[in-house]
């Protein structure tokens, strides 16, 4: 029925237009454009940029704003663990346990924070807030150390 009209060249041209996109889509996702992310200097600076978050997350607990700490900690906390655990990973096997130990605490922290927030229970948020800002003080003595590490290079 349709044997006036060949489909070999349409599927060449469709091989080929296949092929273009497998080059350029790999250019996009060069391992050089990766290892650009994930550098430890990036994850220092947003964990060093913490501070002004619990700062902040202190506010709204001495306040008992309830949906605002709900809020905070599901939104400019939400990344919390992933920097962490980041800047975790480039530190020495013999700190990494306890780090990862202190992180898991911090993290736990922040749940018992969002269970006594559920609980419009102020004195269990502050405790647990209090808990959660000594864990990062930690931390953040942890990424100093690692900071002049990798200024030093």
């Amino acid at each position: 029925m349709l044997s006036f009209f060949s489909w070999t060249p349409l599927r060449r041209l469709a091989a080929a237009l296949c092929l273009a996109l497998c080059f350029l889509i790999s250019g996009v996702y060069a391992p050089s454009a990766i290892a650009q992310t994930d550098r430890p200097d990036t994850y220092l600076t947003r964990v060093a940029s913490l501070s002004d978050r619990f700062n902040r997350l202190e506010t709204y607990v001495n306040q008992s704003s309830w949906s605002d700490i709900k809020g905070y900690i599901h939104g400019p906390l939400g990344t919390i663990r992933v920097d962490i655990s980041r800047v975790i990973s480039t530190l020495p096997a013999k700190e990494q346990t306890k780090a990862k130990a202190l992180a898991k605490k911090l993290f736990d922290g922040l749940v018992d924070i969002d269970f006594a927030v559920t609980a419009q229970d102020k004195s269990a948020s502050s405790a647990a807030f209090e808990q959660v800002r000594k864990d990062y003080k930690y931390i953040e003595s942890v990424r100093v150390g690692l900071n002049r590490l990798v200024n030093s290079y």
